[in-house]
């Protein structure tokens, strides 16, 4: 221990996720006296909403035993907190208390899973100074209910309780899911090549090629969006990029650079759509909610850089490109929640 160093930038990444993962669940209390008038819900059913959500804490020594024998920690850190975000968003749109019910109980689960393996791997990447680690990742969390009740009652206040979240979270899951496949191409894309033979003047070559084509990409798919909407467009390029990112892995050189072609076009065409979606909206702060998704865009690019490089040190590049191919066809099920605001508008 006395050799060991204090991973700054590891700790502060776990800190992080402690911070969004807790963010969301504390929207719940703001917001309980809008749930209370909507379902019609009596006090004692908010107590019962309450042990619900804290229920899967009792799994906590369980999973525990699992964590110490089977060692997936990372995979659970960055799932674990997807889940609970994924799952506190569809809060506004629950019509029912037993939908309300399954959410929360979702979103414990999923914390609970959380708070057991982060603070393990705060302890490997501390060094000698663990806890200082724990303070780390506790301000994470104690921040997060600080910013939580301001964020979602700020939210509601500019969009109304029902339109907040839904919009978004369709959105947020693609580019989740395509994230890591979008860093594995335009960051890691030269190591990747040079690994596997290449020399340093082919890969920038293939970078540039997979940069071109997407600028091609990037111009062609807000027409094609305006001509067949928003959604189908989402719903093309959601199928067929993972599916030639997986050619490419398996692909030789021969076909190489006809791949990186068809992929930059489908891995940037996405991009324009968003931007087109999010000015379909009636709103009175179109540049707010701009400003939103270029945030949210930025954390999970900059989440997902950080996770690519830390599964290429474990696992190998070549097995992360793999990894990756198959994590991209997460995007899909969002692309069909996404709903057509050129047809029709959304008044938010």
């Amino acid at each position: 221990m006395k050799n060991e160093k204090f991973k700054a930038l590891d700790v502060s990444t776990v800190s992080f996720a402690h911070f969004i993962n807790d963010v969301y669940t504390s929207f719940f209390a703001p917001i309980l006296p809008l749930l209370i008038e909507k379902l019609s819900i009596n006090y004692s059913f908010v107590g019962l909403l309450s042990i619900i959500q804290r229920l899967p804490t009792l799994l906590n020594p369980l999973l525990g035993i699992f964590i110490d024998k089977k060692g997936k920690a990372s995979y659970l850190v960055i799932v674990a907190p997807a889940l609970t975000t994924i799952s506190m968003s569809l809060i506004g749109i629950a019509n029912h208390w037993f939908t309300l019910m399954l959410i929360l109980f979702v979103s414990g689960v999923s914390s609970a899973i959380f708070h057991v393996t982060a603070p393990g791997m705060i302890k490997q990447v501390s060094g000698n100074k663990i806890g200082k680690g724990m303070s780390f990742f506790m301000i994470g969390g104690e921040f997060a209910r600080t910013m939580g009740p301001i964020i979602i009652l700020g939210a509601i206040s500019l969009w109304g309780f029902k339109k907040i979240i839904p919009f978004f979270v369709p959105i947020i899951g693609m580019l989740f899911f395509r994230a890591a496949m979008k860093i594995t191409l335009t960051l890691f894309l030269p190591i990747y090549l040079i690994s596997h033979g290449s020399n340093l003047w082919f890969a920038g070559i293939a970078l540039s090629v997979l940069q071109f084509s997407g600028v091609f990409g990037t111009f062609f798919a807000g027409t094609i969006s305006d001509k067949i909407g928003r959604k189908k467009t989402l719903i093309v390029t959601s199928i067929i990029s993972p599916i030639l990112f997986g050619m490419f892995i398996f692909s030789n050189n021969f076909f190489m650079f006809p791949l990186l072609i068809l992929i930059g076009f489908f891995l940037f065409a996405p991009g324009p759509v968003y931007l087109a979606m999010i000015y379909d909206i009636k709103t009175k702060r179109p540049t707010f909610i701009n400003g939103l998704y270029m945030t949210i865009n930025f954390i999970i690019g900059s989440f997902f850089a950080y996770v690519v490089g830390k599964f290429g040190d474990i696992f190998s590049l070549e097995m992360t490109y793999k990894i990756v191919a198959l994590f991209a066809f997460g995007s899909i099920p969002f692309a069909f929640m996404i709903k057509n605001t050129n047809k029709k508008s959304l008044n938010i």
